[in-house]
C-alpha cells in the first residue's frame, strides 16, 4: 500500500465516521423528504451512497473486467436511483448506517490490498486504488451535504481533507474561487452557487492515475 492510498483511505474513514454519526441523528420522519437539490429522498440518497461504495469496492476487486460490472439493479419508484444496494426501511437509520459502513469497510480493505499497478474501469476512465478512494471521498462529502441539508445535523467536513479531494479530482477548480475547499467541492458538483459562479449544470471529475 502506498502513502497516497493510505492517506485517501484514512480520509474515507474520517468522513464515514462523521457521516454515520449524522445519519443516526436524522429523525425517521425526515428520511422521505427531498435530499437537497436532488430529485431523490434522503433515504434514496443514502442507499445510493452505499451503492456507490459497494460498486467501487467490487469494481476494484475485479480489475480485469473491461466495463461496469453486470449487476442487476432495481429502483423502488419511478425517478428513484437504479441501485443494487437497498436497505430495509424497518431497520431505520441504524440499518442504513450499517449498510453504508459495511460498504465503506469493503472499499477500504480492497483499496489497501490492491497492488499499485492495478487499475479498474470507471465511466471517467480507468484508475487505481488511490483514485477509487478519492472518488469515495467526493461521494461521501457531497451526498452527506444532500442528506443533511434541511436537518439539524451539521455537515462540515475538514477543510484540509476537502482541499486534498478538490486538488485530486477537480484540478480545474482548485484555488480558482474565493471560497473554502468544501464550498469549492459543493460548487464543482453542482450543489451550490457562489458569488459570480452560478450552479453548474454539467460537471465531471478527473480520476486519471497520478503521474500518468
Amino acid at each position: 500500500m502506498t502513502d497516497s492510498v493510505a492517506t485517501r483511505t484514512q480520509d474515507v474513514r474520517r468522513l464515514i465516521n462523521k457521516l454515520l454519526d449524522g445519519v443516526m441523528r436524522v429523525p425517521m420522519g425526515q428520511w422521505d423528504e427531498q435530499a437537497g437539490r436532488l430529485a431523490w429522498t434522503r433515504w434514496e440518497t443514502a442507499e445510493h451512497l452505499a451503492d456507490d461504495l459497494f460498486v467501487y469496492a467490487a469494481t476494484l476487486a475485479a480489475p480485469s473486467y473491461p466495463a461496469d460490472l453486470p449487476f442487476e439493479t432495481t429502483r423502488r419508484r419511478v425517478g428513484a436511483p437504479d441501485e443494487l444496494v437497498h436497505s430495509k426501511r424497518a431497520a431505520g437509520p441504524q440499518g442504513i448506517a450499517a449498510v453504508i459502513g459495511s460498504a465503506s469497510n469493503l472499499l477500504i480493505a480492497i483499496a489497501e490490498a490492491t497492488p499499485p499497478h492495478v487499475t479498474a474501469d470507471h465511466v471517467y476512465g480507468r484508475t487505481g486504488a488511490e483514485g477509487f478512494a478519492a472518488m469515495t471521498c467526493v461521494e461521501v462529502i457531497v451526498h452527506g451535504h444532500d442528506i443533511f441539508s434541511g436537518t439539524e445535523v451539521e455537515w462540515a467536513p475538514d477543510e484540509a481533507l476537502c482541499s486534498r479531494t478538490v486538488a485530486r479530482l477537480f484540478p480545474d477548480v482548485a484555488g480558482t474561487l474565493t471560497a473554502g475547499s468544501y464550498s469549492e467541492l459543493l460548487w464543482a458538483t453542482g450543489r451550490i452557487q457562489l458569488p459570480g459562479s452560478p450552479y453548474r449544470s454539467e460537471w465531471r471529475w478527473h480520476n486519471q492515475v497520478l503521474g500518468a
